[in-house]
């Protein structure tokens, strides 16, 4: 704990010093005085001892009088000043617990996240690795993300990426510590699906904003606004049954579907280690 300042503590002691000295320089006055009056055999001294006693003692009475109230103010100031050293350490030590606080909150947050995440595992398709997204790359012309993780951890070209919502996208570039993953929005992306709900197939494309269109459509297939759109696993590029989106309108010219996946906050995503030719479970699974 911090204590009073130092000015405080030095004036305390230099007041009492100079306290004594002016005490002590009083008394020895009064002393030699009555000693050289001593000296003198005069019938008025025993009333000049008297008349000195009278007059000297109420001031010395009230020198220490004034000199306590001197030193209690000085007291009550150095403890306004401990207070205010104290105060200014608890508030630095709140701003730490804060800063403490907000760092625990967001661990919680990702652990929560990262076990969100482990539910998306479609059917005997393991997760090759858990990645953090480390730079995105959206405009006119592309929708992408970075992803630390590459080469080293076993990633490769053409790997499924989910979230803990739905599907992501795919892996396109791998390098030895990152890789880029084509989101489903991009104009390059396509998707093999189908409507959850009637089980027909079409295929859905993305448009470079955050709707995704569905094209080579069955004819007369039976789908409408809010049905859950997900792979077909036809093509052997995505596992069956993943999330891919929700149909959001539908009209004669074009079905608009909104991905399922955080595609504008994505933090942690997971790399699929699917294999169309090895989609049977490993013993002891």
């Amino acid at each position: 704990m911090k204590g009073a300042p130092p000015g405080f503590g030095t004036a305390d002691a230099l007041f009492s010093k100079s306290r004594k000295r002016l005490k002590y320089s009083i008394y020895f006055l009064l002393s030699l005085t009555l000693i050289v009056l001593g000296r003198i055999d005069h019938p008025l001294n025993k009333d000049i001892h008297n008349a000195i006693g009278f007059v000297v003692t109420p001031v010395i009475v009230a020198f220490d009088t004034v000199a306590d109230g001197v030193i209690n103010t000085i007291s009550w100031v150095q403890g306004l000043a401990v207070l205010e050293a104290e105060n200014a350490a608890l508030r630095e030590e709140n701003s730490r617990l804060q800063q403490y606080r907000f760092i625990a909150e967001r661990a919680v947050m990702e652990n929560q996240r990262l076990q969100e995440l482990m539910n998306v595992r479609p059917t005997f398709v393991p997760t090759l690795v858990t990645a953090r997204v480390i730079a995105v790359a959206g405009g006119a012309y592309s929708k992408s993300v970075l992803i630390h993780a590459g080469s080293e951890d076993g990633v490769r070209d053409d790997l499924p990426v989910v979230d803990e919502h739905g599907l992501v996208g795919r892996t396109i570039t791998t390098g030895f510590r990152a890789t880029r993953v084509l989101l489903t929005t991009d104009i390059n992306s396509r998707i093999p699906v189908q409507v959850e709900r009637s089980r027909q197939n079409a295929i859905v494309v993305g448009r470079n904003d955050d709707l995704l269109a569905m094209i080579f459509t069955e004819p007369g297939i039976d789908v409408g606004v809010g049905d859950r759109i997900i792979t077909s696993g036809h093509g052997g590029l995505f596992p069956a049954d993943v999330i891919v989106g929700t149909v959001v309108e539908v009209s004669e010219e074009e079905i608009l579907i909104l991905p399922e996946a955080n595609l504008k906050n994505l933090d942690f995503v997971r790399v699929l280690d699917y294999n169309a030719n090895q989609l049977e479970p490993a013993e002891g699974e």
